[in-house]
């Protein structure tokens, strides 16, 4: 049996597993999971997704997918070029990601619609 693209793979498992992580983060806070992807679509569509119920959820889980896809994509095809980046895909690995947490953080997420100071608000 041939074995599931790396891509593939990559464009499921790093979704999810990032995902869980604020989802876990903010339920221990009393924060719907909702929230969190609701937080995601106001990168698009400013703090008003916040009040767009299941809808703007959806779009956030599917930007989510979209954005981590990209991630997982730039990496195999850098991969490709660098066969390093494969051979030792832990240390390589751990460089990308915090070169990927810096750019969303300090240059995305500003430059979004959610602005610099967007914050995920507490429950009603």
């Amino acid at each position: 049996m041939r074995r599931l693209h790396p891509v593939l793979i990559g464009s499921l498992a790093v979704p999810v597993l990032d995902g869980l992580e604020p989802v876990i983060f903010y339920a221990l806070r009393g924060v719907h999971p909702m929230r969190v992807f609701q937080g995601i679509a106001a990168g698009l569509l400013g703090r008003e997704s916040f009040n767009g119920g299941i809808p703007t959820m959806l779009l956030g889980m599917g930007l989510h997918l979209f954005i981590a896809s990209v991630i997982v994509t730039l990496y195999w095809v850098a991969s490709r070029k660098w066969p390093g980046l494969a051979e030792r895909p832990v240390p390589y690995g751990v460089a990308y990601g915090l070169v990927v947490y810096a750019v969303m953080t300090f240059i995305v997420v500003p430059l979004s619609a959610a602005g610099s100071g967007i914050r995920i608000p507490p429950p009603v």
